[in-house]
């Protein structure tokens, strides 16, 4: 068979690894990074069994997909788009269109290893499901369970008046912690006084709370890190971001919100 000639559009070190693997798998790659209407007939008119746009951004994609779809109606698109629904309204709109992120392809294997060091990935499925490698075959694999976590409750009770009687240097030890806990106190009405009048972006209380154990943290919090986010959150598991960026596109009261689990293309 004839290798598949496909249109790339793009430009950046994504869009280079994607024709080298396109290249590597017997296909004939035509690049073009940024082109105008004219250059994008005349390639189309060559003649291609499909047209790949590759960008880490999500508007130039959308733009390219739709000039695409306006110069052929019937080639095959397949584009890069982070966000759900931008990428849901397209493939609707123009049809014949698959839309993936470099998200999505990242994040099951990720998170895989955050959940058990024998795991290679989770699978994005209703529930989600592990994927162990073995010998060369990957097989599917129940993800660990998620223990529950028990309260703790501490209790108080009346002062001893025998202890009025006692030692000198055991009033001394119940005085000092009298005034440890003192300061404790200011120090508690302090940090509430913080929270809530400062810009936080964790709680004390609720979801928003930060986990005091069986947590994944996540360094960054790009397209990638709130796509592992969010596929941890739906295994059950606990997490805590953490990104260098406090105006961060998703960071911060500012930042869109995500559809759910169910609103994402695919689940």
């Amino acid at each position: 068979m004839p290798p598949r000639r496909i249109l790339l559009l793009g430009a950046g070190d994504l869009t280079g690894e994607t024709c080298e693997a396109l290249t590597a798998a017997g296909a004939s790659v035509e690049r073009l990074e940024d082109p105008d209407v004219g250059e994008l007939r005349e390639a189309l008119s060559a003649g291609v069994d499909a047209v790949a746009v590759v960008s880490r951004d999500d508007a130039w994609p959308l733009r390219a997909a739709l000039l695409v779809r306006h110069l052929d109606a019937d080639v095959p698109i397949v584009a890069t788009i982070f966000d759900p629904a931008t990428g849901r309204e397209l493939e609707e709109e123009i049809g014949n269109c698959t839309i993936t992120s470099l998200a999505e392809v990242v994040a099951p294997s990720l998170a895989g290893p955050c959940l058990g060091d024998d795991l290679a990935a989770v699978l994005d499925t209703e529930p989600p499901t592990g994927l162990r490698c073995s010998g060369g075959e990957a097989k599917l694999a129940p993800l660990p369970e998620v223990r529950a976590r028990r309260a703790r409750t501490l209790v108080t009770v009346d002062p001893n008046p025998e202890v009025q009687d006692g030692p000198k240097w055991f009033k001394v030890v119940i005085s000092l912690s009298m005034l440890v806990a003192l300061l404790f106190a200011a120090a508690f009405t302090g940090g509430l006084v913080e929270r809530l009048i400062g810009r936080n972006l964790t709680g004390l209380l609720g979801r928003r709370a930060v986990p005091r154990s069986d947590h994944v943290i996540v360094v960054g919090l790009g397209q990638v890190g709130l796509r592992v986010c969010v596929l941890l959150r739906a295994c059950g598991i606990s997490v805590v971001a953490v990104d260098d960026q406090p105006d961060g596109e998703n960071v911060g009261p500012r930042a869109p919100a995500r559809p759910s689990r169910g609103d994402r293309p695919g689940s």
